[in-house]
């Protein structure tokens, strides 16, 4: 059986996409305790980071949104024209709850499949927290990407931990590698890679700033 252990010592099946979100749907009530516990402050660096590149006026789209850890610190950033994404209905309804979501879609990511997510619509599409073993990984990029209209401006920030293969953690993805290969073919341009301290549990965090092109 394939496990989503996550270190706020959380385990189900996810062997596939349903069997996660049936297991995320359980643990959408005790997600943002189990973050506050483990100091997830990847929600309020995202908002940091956004707002030195995005307007007041974009249209963003946050993917992965879960409970919209996110949606409050994009909201004192002046970033309030948001659109919300998430495999995880209970997740979901409590991101609504909050009343920060302009729209919000409840939808499967699949790997390597394009999802119903509006194709170029976007001034910017973020993503944080959502790339790990049991999550997302490179091959949900060219998806993500896909909701970004030409010249606005993709955002994703992860666990360090994430970034290249990982045998030793059952994770064979090398997001690295997927990234710079969509630089080569002028899909993105970096405007900012950063590394950030104090990301989850006392670990480092990366951010990736690009320019869909």
């Amino acid at each position: 059986m394939v496990k989503y252990t996550g270190s706020a010592g959380i385990n189900f099946d996810a062997s596939t996409p349903e069997l996660a979100e049936k297991g995320f749907d359980g643990w959408a009530k005790t997600y943002e305790a189990d973050s506050d516990l483990h100091h997830y402050n990847g929600p309020k660096q995202l908002a940091d980071i956004a707002k030195k590149y995005l307007k007041p006026t974009d249209l963003i789209l946050v993917t992965c949104v879960g409970t919209g850890l996110e949606l409050p610190h994009l909201h004192a950033a002046g970033l309030t024209n948001l659109h919300g994404q998430d495999g995880s209905k209970e997740m979901l309804s409590i991101a609504n709850s909050k009343g920060l979501l302009k729209e919000s879609f409840h939808e499967l990511l699949f790997p390597g499949k394009t999802s119903n997510l509006k194709s170029h619509f976007y001034d910017a599409t973020v993503n944080v927290g959502s790339i790990n073993r049991r999550g997302l990984d490179a091959r949900y990029m060219d998806d993500l990407v896909r909701t970004v209209a030409v010249g606005g401006v993709f955002i994703i920030g992860l666990r360090d931990t994430w970034l290249e293969p990982r045998p030793d953690l059952d994770y064979p993805y090398d997001l690295t590698a997927k990234m710079n290969e969509m630089e080569s073919n002028g899909k993105l341009q970096l405007i900012e890679r950063t590394v950030t301290q104090e990301f989850y549990d006392g670990m480092d965090g990366v951010f990736f700033v690009y320019r869909v092109q």
